[in-house]
């Protein structure tokens, strides 16, 4: 708990790398997408209302499909990691899943 006055300390997100927690959940085996949901703990009704993407179109990205550039630049608003983050964590669970 803070104390009156006190600053917060603001702890930087790791960058995109092996040791990212979204990272290290899509390679044990959670989705991508999955994965940066349970890192943000963001519902999807806060997503759908900030991001504009269709809570049925959240879906079907859930169920494997790509995000559009646009829906990758929006989510990584939401979140504050670049598009780049995004993408790379798709490519990431295509991988994960190939080799499988």
């Amino acid at each position: 708990m803070r104390r009156k006055g006190e600053k917060p300390v603001v702890t930087p997100e790791p960058a995109w790398s092996e040791v990212h927690p979204v990272y290290q959940s899509i390679r044990r085996g959670t989705g991508w997408l999955d994965a940066w949901l349970g890192q943000y703990t963001t519902p999807l009704h806060v997503i759908e209302k900030r991001t504009g993407i269709a809570r049925d179109r959240l879906f079907e990205i859930i169920d494997g499909g790509d995000p559009t550039d646009e829906e990758a630049t929006r989510l990584a608003q939401l979140w504050s990691v670049t598009p780049a983050d995004i993408r790379a964590s798709r490519a990431l669970e295509v991988s994960v899943g190939a080799d499988r």
